[in-house]
């Protein structure tokens, strides 16, 4: 039987210090269950979270590792992309760049993985030759293109 947890009291209903409580539980609550690949159980927390705090980097960076984690390629890339923006924290961008190639979006993906390194993030070793073959693709598309 699932362990049943404590639901999130409604932030709106909160003040202060307690909603920045209840932020910060939610999100340790959404990060353990991340860190043990409970995505499902760590959606729903997160989404509640993103209903009071649409715009907190950490949150929109949980939703995208779990809306990815369960296909929604499209979610996954609007999230980590905002969570980047918001927060301007580089940790976004590499699931960005991943969840970019695996959608065919080459140009996004290069320039997600450019950036993360850009900004002192590596790129995994595992994924160097992978890595390697986007710059082949993208260098080969590019001369074709009529950019402005």
């Amino acid at each position: 039987m699932a362990k049943r947890h404590k639901p999130l009291p409604s932030v709106s209903r909160t003040s202060g210090s307690a909603r920045s409580d209840v932020l910060s539980s939610g999100k340790q609550l959404a990060s353990e269950f991340i860190n043990r690949q409970r995505y499902e159980d760590a959606l729903l927390v997160v989404q509640r979270l993103a209903v009071d705090y649409p715009e907190d980097p950490d949150v929109l960076m949980m939703l995208g590792i779990c809306t990815y984690s369960q296909g929604d390629l499209f979610a996954a890339i609007a999230n980590f992309e905002r969570a980047y923006t918001r927060g301007r924290n580089p940790r976004a961008l590499y699931p960005l760049g991943v969840a970019c190639l695996q959608r065919k979006m080459l140009g996004s993906a290069l320039h997600a993985f450019n950036e993360s390194q850009r900004q002192g993030l590596p790129i995994p070793a595992d994924m160097q030759p992978a890595l390697a073959q986007l710059r082949r693709d993208v260098g080969a598309i590019a001369p074709h293109l009529r950019l402005p």
